[in-house]
């Protein structure tokens, strides 16, 4: 088998069963599909919230089958609650199908290699890591790489050259509804997303505080977003602000977090789905990073979107090396980036748009950790 175009392919299956950020780094590969295989039916096994994010806006998939909690696919690998096999009636449903083309775009395939062989298809491309099933064409998964170049390569396998390597979302008219009712308000603001799922991706809340107010002190409105598990975390940054600021904790749909998003004049928050949105709708970013995560997540370009990194390697707590492994505690990563930095690449942004020479004005005497305000525009 060459690693041409595949013949007689009327329909794909990728896998993708997982978080926000997961699917923003595969766009641009299901976009490589889409374009070498315009008459096929690209069909999405994801969960819930894919199939409503993505019912109402254009997109390179057809069509989402929402799969059950499975674990170790659509289920985390320690939900107990879950099955770990896929049910007969799933996998008879899944069968029926009749796929030309499965593509794994999961992992390292220890569980999904098995899932999309049960299913059966003509040919099945994608990652295999150590001690997974072999494909009829793969790569090797190594932990290590930009995800959106890694899933690029997947699509390689099936003769897929890129159609662009940057992810897009589209921002439908609903979502602008939402964000606009949500706002309630006009004027330039800018969004802190203090929340990550992994806690020790979480920058500390009076760490946003501090650059929120600088930010407030120039004019721009704060909004703070993170959704209903994050509430204390966008409430703890909130109160911990001199200025005032707008909290959108769990009130918005995922669509309508778009729409605040795409009207943001920057977005700073952590390694977390939202801020990958974030660049996805083309809003100005600044994530701060693990430097691990840094090499998987960061941006591919730095005009509009700014990494600032935390080289910490060892935990806080017990020094053990964090690079392949993990200890028992969890504390941030990131309690080494100072706040001047982070307000430095937001001005720049800032600065960048509007031709304000944002750092040349002085701020409100605002302390936080030892760390004098006034000192950050300097």
């Amino acid at each position: 088998m060459n690693g041409g175009i595949l013949d007689r392919i009327k329909k794909i299956g990728v896998i993708r069963a997982n978080a926000l950020g997961d699917l923003i780094f595969i766009l641009p590969a299901l976009a490589a599909l889409k374009r070498t295989y315009p008459d096929a039916e690209l069909v999405l096994l994801a969960r819930e919230w894919h199939r409503t994010f993505l019912a109402s806006r254009p997109s390179p998939v057809d069509r989402v089958i929402v799969l059950p909690p499975i674990r170790g696919l659509s289920a985390p690998d320690n939900d107990r609650s879950a099955p770990s096999q896929t049910p007969p009636d799933v996998l008879e449903g899944l069968r029926a199908e009749r796929f030309d083309l499965l593509v794994q775009m999961h992992g390292g395939g220890e569980r999904s290699n098995p899932f999309l062989k049960e299913i059966g298809a003509p040919t099945i491309v994608g990652l295999v890591a150590d001690g997974s099933e072999p494909l009829d064409r793969s790569i090797r998964y190594r932990y290590f790489q930009n995800e959106t170049l890694r899933y690029l390569e997947v699509a390689a396998l099936a003769g897929a050259a890129p159609v662009d390597i940057m992810p897009h979302v589209a921002v439908t008219p609903d979502d602008v509804k939402e964000a606009s009712s949500a706002l309630s308000g006009h004027g330039r603001f800018v969004v802190l997303h203090p929340g990550a799922t992994d806690v020790r991706r979480r920058w500390a809340a009076k760490k946003f505080a501090w650059v929120g107010d600088a930010l407030a002190s120039r004019g721009y409105r704060v909004v703070i977003t993170g959704d209903g598990n994050e509430r204390e975390l966008v409430r703890a940054v909130a109160d911990e602000m001199r200025f005032d600021a707008v909290a959108l904790d769990g009130v918005l749909s995922l669509g309508g977090l778009a729409g605040v998003l795409k009207g943001a004049s920057v977005v700073i928050g952590n390694d977390t789905g939202p801020l990958h949105l974030a660049r996805a709708v083309e809003t100005p970013t600044v994530t701060l990073y693990w430097i691990g995560n840094a090499i998987n997540g960061g941006p591919l370009f730095h005009h509009r979107h700014r990494a600032v990194m935390s080289w910490t390697i060892a935990c806080p707590v017990c020094s053990m090396t964090q690079i392949d492994t993990r200890c028992e505690h969890d504390p941030s990563f990131l309690d080494s980036i100072a706040p001047a930095a982070v307000l430095a690449q937001a001005e720049d942004l800032l600065a960048s748009q509007y031709g304000v020479q944002a750092r040349g004005k002085r701020v409100a005497n605002l302390r936080v950790s030892g760390i004098d305000a006034t000192r950050a525009s300097q």
